[in-house]
């Protein structure tokens, strides 16, 4: 979990406001108290560290398996992509036999949303509610450090060239690191910029 991460739940719980009993009087605290904070802090801390030793364990026991360590490591060769994240593309991209990149993309609930009216079928930006949470989870954070490290520029300029809203934009990135982790994951080959960059 990076500092940006932690940075980003801590706000998050303060922004909501959570009223914690106070036991010696009727007021409470809220997450923006000092205590309240610091103790979400420490347990982010602590969480981070189980994270750290958890990953390292996967990370030795994928190694001891070349073919395994060869994928991981050309998982990790896309952009934004990172240890964890690899990790829990190789777990599904090997655990189940996906035919297509497309197939892929709707187990992990990717596919834009089709709506129907009368006669009219169309897709819109929104997430299919259906998918694997893990996978959208685990591939957010690298959709958005893709946008702000412009890693698909073409891909990005056409949505904004459509006046598509940047969450919007953040899906299709998601999707595009979907596809391509499965195109890796079947070529055995690292990311290549030139032939992916179409995906």
């Amino acid at each position: 979990m990076s500092k940006y991460q932690q940075k980003f739940i801590v706000q998050e719980l303060e922004n909501h406001e959570f009223i914690y009993p106070d036991p010696f009087g009727d007021i409470g605290f809220t997450a923006k108290d000092i205590y309240i904070k610091s103790t979400h802090e420490a347990i982010i801390d602590l969480l981070e560290d189980k994270i750290d030793q958890t990953s390292k364990r996967i990370e030795g026991m994928i190694k001891q398996k070349e073919s395994l360590n060869i994928e991981y490591q050309n998982l990790q060769t896309i952009p934004a992509i990172g240890k964890e994240t690899a990790v829990i593309l190789l777990r599904h991209l090997t655990d189940k036999n996906f035919e297509t990149a497309n197939k892929f993309v709707a187990f992990a609930g990717l596919s834009p949303k089709i709506e129907q009216s009368g006669t009219s079928v169309k897709k819109n930006g929104r997430l299919s509610q259906y998918g694997h949470r893990q996978l959208k989870r685990a591939l957010f954070m690298p959709a958005l450090v893709a946008y702000r490290m412009n890693a698909f520029p073409q891909l990005v300029r056409n949505l904004e060239a459509a006046k598509k809203p940047k969450m919007i934009i953040i899906v299709a990135l998601m999707r595009k690191l979907a596809k391509i982790a499965f195109y890796i994951h079947k070529t055995k080959k690292p990311f290549d910029k030139a032939l992916h960059q179409t995906v």
